[in-house]
């Protein structure tokens, strides 16, 4: 049924759960009571399910409004880890942040972001001496 606009036909159903909202806790936990072999609907307002793991284009730039890094679950056995390889049933292929895996462009100005905890908090102090404390 995904995709179907809402009905009086299925106004009419029996669900033993019924979501509202298909962001990613909203799917998440719909797939973990449909493996239990619960009976869930899922209502969603926006034409796209996902929340904010879908993109959208504005001014002719593209905008992904959702997490991007998920730290890890590289690690086999990380409860994380265990999670996503239920809910996706061990589908998903991980892989370790590169030390350098993003960057952040402000006029006259280029942050980089590097993985690891311990890296990523250096080279915010390191950028941003002023607020070492705060970080």
């Amino acid at each position: 049924m995904i995709g179907q606009k809402f009905s009086d036909d299925l106004a009419e159903a029996t669900f033993d759960l019924v979501i509202i909202g298909s962001g990613i806790s909203g799917l998440t936990l719909a797939n973990i009571q449909a493996k239990t072999g619960k009976k869930v609907l899922v209502l969603e307002k926006h034409y796209i399910a996902g929340g904010f793991t879908h993109t959208y284009q504005k001014k002719g730039f593209e905008w992904d409004t959702g997490l991007h890094y998920i730290g890890d679950v590289h690690r086999e056995g990380h409860p994380l880890r265990l999670l996503f390889d239920y809910v996706s049933g061990g589908k998903l292929k991980w892989a370790k942040l590169p030390e350098h895996y993003d960057e952040f462009h402000f006029p006259g100005e280029v942050y980089t972001a590097k993985g690891g905890k311990d890296a990523f908090i250096e080279n915010l102090v390191r950028s941003f001496p002023h607020e070492r404390k705060s970080i």
